[in-house]
């Protein structure tokens, strides 16, 4: 799966995989701000994804 790269590639790894139905996101950090920092971002544009497929699905 393609998306976004990291800003921080030295801080923060992130692997997004896909089978069926499902979706596994695992990240690396090197301390426990920037996991936080990473997830909260990742969950926002999940978020705006899933809504943005709601819409087109709706419509």
């Amino acid at each position: 799966m393609n998306v976004d790269k990291e800003l921080k590639t030295d801080q923060v790894n992130r692997v997004i995989t896909a089978k069926d139905n499902l979706l596994h996101v695992q990240f690396e950090c090197y301390n426990t701000k920037m996991l936080r920092v990473a997830v909260n971002s990742f969950l926002e544009y999940l978020t705006m994804v899933t809504r943005t497929l709601e819409e087109d699905f709706e419509n």
